[in-house]
């Protein structure tokens, strides 16, 4: 008998021990089983899209359903043929003023608008055909802006700056600009044969696009991706819009209405919103429609000329969470990487270093008495061939500028050039390069906002040199634009008591140096020129 008991207590024993294990084996088997992964799902962006387009000499924006129609950058100016920036902050348009044509840059966030060129010259009918539809187009980072102004392409910073023309034949116009730097544009062949051209904005070779006789190509557009542009053509009394491929040169008809005109692509190239004359041959609208020519809709009742699409993020898409699937590991604390901000990185980044591109060694603003004139020190200095304003002398005239507002007195600007003879359409000769470098810093002090009837500009070409036109450095000092004040009877014991300024007989040129170096902080000169206790020197530093 205690066998068997003995028997019947170790099967017992046995049975706890295999149910107890299974149940443990099973707990353990649900603890790590792995919960299948959710799908993660991309989340859209918020964005704005808006129509800009002038109507009446006016600027509006419009909602693409037609609604919410609002005035921007309200005043008495005659307003033309807006461009929206990539980013949807800023519109560049052509504005006439006081008789002149000119570019205006519109600032969203600010609600104000400043003027980009101060041309004083007779305007063609590039600007002021609304068949041709003289656009200006934006580059992808909207650093600059080009545009046709007297039938030559022309490039510019959103700032005003370094303007600059990318074509001399006096036959280009309505350019447009794609995301790699390429440009299409219209060039005219002859009074009744206007035809699309491609090239890259840095390289003189072109390609021609279309091949029409007796018809005129106007207001082409580039798609996002580059790939397409869309465009009108003229052809005897009617115009419509029609489609190029770039790589294989094959066109699309889009309108057949022969009233359609100014297009222009949405933001993600499956729209297109254009100018319309079929209700009304003397009031246009603005119209929008797929890029496959459907759904036709018509978003204004009182008019409207080149329609443009603004597109704006408003906010980053938020990121999707992350799904942890793995076994529990230890948290750690996340890397966080700081980067310096975006001015300092771009104050660290060396200028660009192209032969011709010397800089002074010495930048310190200094005045030096000639006569009844000051001179200001340093000249400003050019590269060969160029009026572009070098970006390492803005602080300079900007210095200067510290005390051209203080007086009345005239300005007088004087331009220079090295002896290498000049021959474009831009510039005869070195007589008009000259003129128009000393007229690019008289531009820069308007901006800044000396009265344009106190500065008197001159060109003396290459007839005053400072030095030798012998070497490569002595061609770089004469290339140059002498800034004077011309001291009047009224103000000469008030700006001799503030200066100091003994005449010299000669004036030292600073040595270029062979590479760029990053711009010097100007000096806190106004402390050193208006102190009570002055010392006598050569040459009053400030």
């Amino acid at each position: 008998m205690n066998k068997n008991f003995k028997l019947i207590i170790n099967i017992i024993i046995i049975i706890y021990l295999i149910y107890f294990s299974s149940f443990i084996l099973g707990c353990k088997k649900k603890k790590v089983q792995i919960q299948p992964t959710p799908t993660p799902t991309n989340t859209s962006v918020p964005s704005m899209e808006k129509i800009v387009y002038t109507y009446n000499g006016n600027l509006y924006w419009i909602n693409i359903d037609g609604t919410g129609k609002e005035v921007l950058f309200p005043d008495n100016y005659s307003k033309w043929f807006p461009s929206v920036s990539p980013s949807g902050w800023y519109i560049v348009y052509w504005v006439q003023k006081n008789g002149f044509y000119n570019l205006f840059l519109g600032d969203l966030k600010t609600k104000k608008s400043v003027q980009l060129t101060f041309d004083e010259e007779k305007i063609e009918e590039d600007i002021q055909n609304f068949r041709i539809s003289n656009i200006p187009a934006w580059s992808q980072d909207e650093s600059f802006i080009i545009y046709s102004r007297n039938k030559n392409i022309w490039k510019i910073t959103k700032d005003g700056y370094n303007q600059e023309a990318i074509t001399y034949t006096h036959n280009c116009i309505s350019p447009s600009l794609s995301k790699d730097n390429n440009i299409v544009y219209v060039k005219i062949e002859n009074e009744e044969t206007y035809n699309l051209y491609i090239r890259n904005i840095d390289y003189q070779n072109e390609e021609k696009l279309t091949n029409y006789n007796n018809k005129k190509v106007s207001s082409p557009c580039f798609s996002n991706d580059g790939k397409k542009v869309i465009f009108a053509l003229n052809y005897g009394e009617n115009i419509d819009i029609l489609l190029l491929n770039i790589s294989d040169k094959t066109t699309e008809q889009l309108s057949y209405d022969g009233k359609s005109l100014s297009p222009r692509f949405s933001y993600n190239n499956n729209k297109i919103v254009y100018t319309n004359f079929i209700d009304n041959k003397y009031q246009p609208e603005i119209w929008i429609m797929n890029i496959d020519k459907s759904e036709k809709t018509k978003i204004t009742n009182d008019g409207g000329y080149s329609p443009c699409w603004l597109y704006r993020i408003l906010t980053e898409p938020l990121p999707t969470p992350e799904i942890i699937t793995q076994k529990e590991s230890k948290v750690t604390e996340p890397i966080i990487l700081e980067t310096p901000p975006v001015s300092k990185v771009i104050e660290q980044q060396p200028l660009p270093t192209q032969i011709s591109q010397q800089i002074p060694e010495e930048l310190t603003v200094k005045l030096i008495k000639k006569d009844n004139k000051l001179l200001f020190y340093p000249v400003i200095q050019f590269d060969s061939g160029l009026a572009n304003i070098k970006p390492e002398f803005y602080n300079v005239l900007d210095n200067m500028l510290l005390l051209l507002n203080k007086y009345e007195s005239p300005i007088i600007i004087n331009g220079h050039t090295d002896n290498q003879p000049i021959h474009t359409k831009k510039y005869p000769s070195n007589y008009e390069l000259s003129v128009d470098r000393a007229n690019q810093v008289k531009k820069y002090f308007i901006k800044k906002g000396i009265n344009a009837s106190r500065i008197i500009i001159k060109g003396y070409s290459d007839t005053v040199p400072l030095l030798p036109n012998n070497s490569i450095e002595n061609m770089y000092k004469n290339r140059r634009a002498e800034i004077f004040i011309d001291i009047i009877k009224a103000e000469e014991n008030k700006i001799l008591n503030d200066l100091i300024t003994p005449t010299i007989e000669k004036i030292e040129t600073p040595t270029p140096e062979p590479t760029a170096t990053p711009t010097p902080k100007p000096k806190n000169f106004i402390e050193k020129l208006f102190k009570k206790n002055r010392k006598k020197s050569t040459v009053t530093s400030w």
